[in-house]
């Protein structure tokens, strides 16, 4: 009798919890401790690690969140405990959606799409769904948000319960519609519904937002810098500083759209000061991007040198970070290379940047600032011409061990070899770029498998002619180059993003498999 009375008061512990944690997150944080102090079986303790990390995240403490997530997803696992799965896959996903690793949030938001499908809860399959959509409207991919979109909507509708206490209604669906109608640069189409009555009345940070962007679209400065600021003053009063970051990086973004640059260097600076703590390095890379457009249109030299400076170094730990999960190591590459939602103005003004700032000082080579309107041309070109394109990536093998016994600055000369090799094989017949670290981007179009295998062949052997020694390698006494490469035809359907992706991941077959070589295929 017990042993009952106890799961009895631990239930009513549990509702409570589900009952005010959008509420109170500080409430749900002490009643979860408390829960966890006193369960005595697996499900309890899985239950109040799932909601704790729920708590956590909402105070804005992402990495104590992710660490009480990780050991309630490992405890559901273990026992199959559905209920909490496809909360626990949320979460997480949300957590790497706030880090820009977007492929592994779209990894858990799909594995919990799978498994609330299964249990047939539709609010957990539409909040799973608008946060997919969030993804792919924050990626550019337009028509897959508004997809999912719907779809969220229509699960919305479909739902007769909301057993996991989703919030979720028809004002979300409108606001994100709005949201993706002004992304898409249809202030028409998203004016139609701002006029509906649930909107005016909304007071949530989403609407005033959208209707920033409305006006700066629309070229009404005023009404965009009004809203603007009301959208921060809510804000100000927001707990979760990743919530806050996100919001107004999107802020930032209408602003400088909207030429208000005064103001987006002010709200950049807000944001500077949340990110002093605990924010991951491609949040810094990001916010680093947006000071070099403002201190270019403001004409602040020295800010502008300073903000180029900032962006490498962060970027270059950034890439370093990345390279330990295989999964992500292109992601933010491929969103520097390929800003598809860039506005044309903002396009025009980048395109203009001197060659001292479109080209890696070390190489000569283009930098990926440099490259992006190349490779937006060259994109454009060969669909047109509907011929091929190819996308290489290569990378030095070893080349760690190689600075770290011979040195940076051996490390620099090897570096300017290697990519004075890619120069004289590859020269005027395509594009070069230097990633950052030891790793190059080559593009080329109408390029046979034949012909490209036959480059790499000389490519290889032209580095090895210098014969630059590496005692440290694994493969060979000297150093050596991997390459990984696609061709593919273009098509309306493909993108560049999938390109860079499939370069990247034949580039890792050869560096996990046996290093020192190339491998090409065609894809599509």
């Amino acid at each position: 009798a017990m042993q009952g009375n106890n799961m009895a008061i631990r239930t009513e512990q549990m509702k409570e919890i589900l009952d005010i944690r959008f509420d109170d997150p500080q409430k749900e944080k002490e009643l979860c401790m408390q829960l966890l102090s006193e369960s005595k079986d697996r499900y309890t303790e899985a239950f109040g690690r799932t909601y704790l990390g729920d708590a956590y995240l909402a105070l804005g403490q992402v990495d104590e969140a992710l660490c009480e997530l990780r050991r309630g997803l490992e405890l559901s696992e273990a026992e199959r405990y559905e209920d909490l799965l496809f909360i626990l896959y949320n979460l997480i996903g949300i957590i790497y959606m706030y880090r820009d690793d977007e492929q592994s949030a779209l990894d858990y938001f799909f594995n919990g799409i799978e498994l609330s499908e299964k249990m047939n809860d539709k609010m957990m399959q539409a909040t799973l769904l608008s946060n997919i959509a969030y993804v792919y409207r924050i990626a550019g991919a337009y028509d897959k948000a508004e997809r999912m979109t719907d779809r969220f909507y229509q699960m919305i509708c479909e739902a007769t319960e909301n057993k996991s206490n989703v919030e979720l209604d028809r004002i979300s669906y409108e606001t994100d519609k709005i949201g993706l109608y002004l992304r898409r640069n249809e202030p028409d189409r998203a004016w139609e519904l701002m006029q509906l009555s649930e909107i005016q009345a909304d007071t949530g940070v989403g609407k005033y937002i959208n209707f920033a962007s409305y006006y700066g679209i629309k070229g009404d400065h005023k009404q965009c810098a009004m809203y603007i600021d009301t959208a921060m003053s809510i804000l100000s009063e927001d707990v979760n500083r990743y919530e806050s970051i996100l919001y107004q990086f999107e802020i930032i973004r209408i602003a400088i759209d909207a030429g208000l640059y005064e103001k987006a260097l002010q709200i950049s600076e807000i944001s500077e000061e949340l990110m002093e703590e605990n924010i991951n390095i491609g949040k810094w890379v990001k916010l680093m991007g947006y000071r070099i457009e403002i201190y270019e249109a403001l004409g602040c030299t020295d800010e502008l040198s300073e903000a180029y400076k900032r962006y490498f170094e962060y970027d270059t730990i950034y890439e370093e970070e990345k390279k330990q999960a295989a999964v992500t190591r292109i992601r933010r590459k491929i969103e520097l290379i390929y800003e598809i939602d860039r506005k044309k103005q903002i396009e025009q003004r980048q395109a203009a940047l001197s060659d001292k700032r479109s080209n890696d000082e070390l190489t000569g080579l283009y930098n990926r600032w440099g490259l992006k309107n190349l490779i937006k041309q060259l994109y454009s070109e060969t669909d047109r011409m509907n011929t091929t394109l190819m996308v290489a990536i290569a990378d030095v093998d070893f080349f760690k061990e190689y600075n770290d016994t011979y040195g940076h600055i051996a490390g620099d000369r090897c570096l300017k070899c290697v990519a004075d090799i890619l120069r004289q094989n590859i020269g005027d017949e395509g594009i070069i770029c230097r990633y950052g670290g030891d790793e190059f981007l080559c593009v080329m179009s109408n390029i046979s498998q034949a012909q490209a295998e036959q480059l790499f062949s000389k490519i290889s052997a032209g580095l090895a002619d210098k014969y630059i020694e590496n005692s440290q390698s694994g493969v060979s006494d000297r150093v050596t180059i991997s390459i990984g490469a696609v061709i593919a035809k273009l098509s309306a359907a493909m993108d560049f993003e999938t390109l860079i992706h499939d370069a990247d991941m034949a580039l890792y077959e050869v560096k996990n498999n046996s290093k020192n070589g190339y491998r090409v295929k065609r894809v599509g």
